[in-house]
């Protein structure tokens, strides 16, 4: 199964019509469908900060995606870390080293 990650671009591109980038981010999810994706918690703490200050309605929606994504099996959500051989026990491919 491929394995894809996540980052917060992609999901505001995904919710937001607005993003002009939203097309393509639509596409791309229709794509991958069937695909395993991963990000990072810090991933959602930029997604729930970028929406904090666009009202009630906005928080709601990307606290409701913020818990699918940590509930859903097709995503995988890793803890924000600072070592390298994490990555790689996840399979990426370390190229900074």
């Amino acid at each position: 199964m491929p394995r894809y990650f996540v980052d917060t671009w992609f999901f505001i591109a995904f919710v937001h019509r607005g993003d002009p980038h939203h097309r393509v981010a639509r596409a791309l999810s229709r794509k991958l469908e069937g695909a395993e994706f991963f990000t990072h918690d810090g991933v959602l703490t930029e997604l729930l900060t970028f929406f904090a200050g666009h009202g009630s309605f906005w928080r709601r929606e990307i606290a409701a995606l913020a818990r699918d994504v940590l509930m859903i099996r097709q995503y995988r959500v890793q803890p924000m870390n600072t070592n390298d051989r994490h990555f790689r026990q996840e399979g990426f491919t370390v190229v900074n080293e």
